[in-house]
């Protein structure tokens, strides 16, 4: 095996990067040629004081707000979102999600383009109707839809001074999904 000591590289245009004693290249950038497909780094990488540890293959690590704890990356991601509107229950805008069905007044059922690990992620709902004054609007899991890996289904129900009714919005009807992707 052979080994290589410098003290200092330099770029075409004279630009040096110095050699720590420590072993390592001091540089504002690294760059892969044309057809590199990944850099490898060390398991544990920083970016600024800020630690990001590669616990296991597809899983990191980084230092909580406060500094003496680790959150993982990848759970504290949404893994699909989608934003419905109208009574078509058009998709507005959404990530990781291949379509959504009208499936009656208020109802909808949202399929996910990469699959989830299991059934038991979370979904978070909002909704709300700018054009209808006289009403508080709940969005909520469909429990006559199972949860699926797949999907989900999804349905809105407007609270008025008398009753409360399965009702299409005319602005907004959302999810987050957190959990595991298959």
């Amino acid at each position: 095996m052979s080994t290589i000591k410098v003290d200092t590289i330099q770029t075409r245009s004279g630009n040096t990067a110095a050699v720590t004693g420590a072993g390592f290249i001091t540089t504002d950038q690294i760059k892969g040629t044309t057809t590199a497909t990944s850099v490898t780094l060390p398991t544990t990488t920083k970016i600024g004081a800020t630690a990001i540890v590669s616990a296991s293959a597809g899983s990191a690590t980084i230092i909580a707000e406060g500094g003496t704890t680790t959150t993982n990356i990848q759970q504290g991601l949404g893994k699909q979102w989608v934003r419905l509107s109208g009574a078509g229950m058009a998709v507005v805008d959404s990530f990781n999600t291949t379509s959504s069905t009208d499936s009656a007044q208020g109802k909808a059922a949202i399929a996910i383009a990469n699959d989830m690990a299991n059934t038991s992620y979370a979904c978070i709902f909002g909704g709300e109707d700018k054009q209808d004054g006289g009403g508080v609007f709940v969005t909520n899991i469909n429990q006559a839809v199972a949860q699926a890996t797949t999907g989900y289904g999804m349905v809105t129900k407007k609270q008025t001074a008398s009753a409360m009714s399965i009702e299409d919005v005319n602005q907004n009807m959302a999810c987050l999904v957190c959990g595991d992707l298959a």
